[in-house]
C-alpha cells in the first residue's frame, strides 16, 4: 500500500465525529470505495493535531479529491454522516444564490431561498481540503504533504484563510541545520 498524501490539522470537533464526516465524504461522495483509496488515521501527530494518510492499494483511474456528484446532501446525510458539523461552519451557505434566486427555484439542493441566508446542500465541485478546512479549529494551520511538496493553509475561519504550496526540497536546501549533539 502506498501513501499518496498526509493531512495534518487541528480538529474543531472530536476525532470520532470528524472521522464520520471524512470517511463518508471520501468513500461515498468521492467514490473512493471503488478505487482502493482509504484514509488511515495515524497516532503520531503533534499534541492537539490529527494526522491522516491517504493510502492507495488499488487503481487510481477514478481517484479524485473533487466531488463530481450533483446529488443533494439529504437530511439523513446531515445526521448519519455528521455533515451537520459542516453546516454549522458555513460550508453549505449559499449567499451567491441571492444573485439569481429564480434560477434555483425547485432545485432540491437549495434550502431557504427567499431568505437572506439560503443554503446549497451539495458537494458538487467541492474538494477534500475544503471539507477538512471546515473541520479545523479557527486560528490553526492545516498541512497536506505529497511528494516533495506541502500545501499549507493558515485558517483564521473556514472562509478566511491564506494558503500556499512550498517545495520541501527547496526549503531543506536553504535551511540551516541545527547543531548535533556530541
Amino acid at each position: 500500500m502506498a501513501t499518496l498524501a498526509t493531512y495534518v490539522f487541528k480538529p474543531r470537533y472530536p476525532k470520532e465525529m470528524m472521522g464520520m464526516v471524512l470517511e463518508s465524504f471520501t468513500q461515498y461522495w468521492l467514490n473512493w470505495c471503488d478505487t482502493g483509496v482509504h484514509l488511515h488515521w495515524r497516532n503520531d501527530a503533534p499534541d492537539g493535531y490529527v494526522k491522516v494518510d491517504i493510502d492507495v492499494d488499488g487503481h487510481m483511474d477514478q481517484y479524485s479529491e473533487t466531488c463530481w456528484s450533483e446529488a443533494p446532501v439529504g437530511s439523513h446525510d446531515l445526521t448519519d454522516s455528521m455533515f451537520v458539523l459542516l453546516d454549522q461552519t458555513g460550508f453549505f451557505d449559499g449567499e451567491w444564490l441571492l444573485e439569481d434566486p429564480e434560477a434555483w427555484t425547485g432545485d432540491e439542493r437549495v434550502s431557504g431561498l427567499g431568505t437572506d441566508k439560503p443554503k446549497f446542500y451539495s458537494f458538487f465541485e467541492r474538494e477534500l481540503d475544503e471539507v477538512i478546512r471546515h473541520m479545523c479549529e479557527d486560528g490553526s494551520r492545516m498541512m497536506c504533504f505529497w511528494s516533495d511538496k506541502i500545501f499549507m493553509c493558515d485558517i483564521e475561519t473556514p472562509e478566511s484563510f491564506k494558503a500556499r504550496t512550498v517545495s520541501l526540497t527547496e526549503h531543506a536546501l536553504q535551511m540551516d541545520l541545527p547543531p548535533t549533539n556530541p
